[in-house]
């Protein structure tokens, strides 16, 4: 007698998978990707906070070749009376120092400033240069800057007062880096700070 076997009933097949099975494949797999994707946040972290470490340290050095640049050349060709380093903006609650010089192509006289204030927008301090034309960042995020002026015998020119005495120029300056946290936007990486110290001597203190 032939059977026939009826179309209610399925037998599970060589390849084939129960639905508890398919979906205990995939908690497991999800398990997994959540297991990875945890370990990889750390690592992720920390790359960002080793780029943003040098990143710090190219926006310092910008910085160092810019003032050392502008403070060596301070009262090259300068006619009489005329300082060649005085502070900013005596008075000012912002610390800083103005330069002055005559380019060596000819021109008039430069006359630059470098001062630290907060922007008011990012409420960051930032180390400034302004030329009378242009008022631009040199670096952000600065920590501390400290500008002090001393005269031929390594004496400290009180707040750079006394533009006549001022021999040489020392700025300690340090930098830090924040890094956004990529899943909570109101948390912040803490970056190493880099520190800077830059002594220049004038090359023409008096002016001529």
């Amino acid at each position: 007698m032939m059977r026939v076997r009826g179309l209610g009933h399925r037998s599970r097949g060589v390849g084939g998978f129960t639905v508890v099975e398919l979906l205990l494949a995939m908690a497991m797999t999800l398990a997994i990707m959540a297991a990875g994707l945890a370990l990889a946040q750390p690592a992720q972290a920390a790359l960002r906070v080793q780029l943003e470490s040098i990143d710090v340290t190219q926006r310092l050095r910008a910085a160092v070749d810019s003032l050392t640049r502008d403070i060596r050349m301070a009262g090259s060709g300068l006619p009489p009376g005329v300082p060649a380093v005085t502070a900013y903006q005596p008075g000012s609650s912002e610390s800083g120092v103005t330069v002055r010089y005559m380019p060596a192509e000819g021109g008039g006289m430069t006359t630059r400033s470098y001062y630290v204030r907060v922007d008011d927008r990012t409420n960051l301090s930032e180390l400034r240069r302004a030329d009378g034309s242009t008022d631009l960042p040199v670096v952000d995020h600065v920590a501390s800057a400290l500008f002090t002026c001393f005269d031929e015998h390594a004496v400290g020119v009180p707040s750079c007062g006394e533009a006549e005495r001022i021999r040489r120029v020392r700025i300690v300056l340090r930098v830090e880096g924040v890094v956004r946290h990529t899943r909570r936007p109101d948390t912040v990486l803490r970056v190493p700070s880099a520190d800077v110290v830059v002594d220049i001597a004038l090359r023409a203190p008096g002016g001529g």
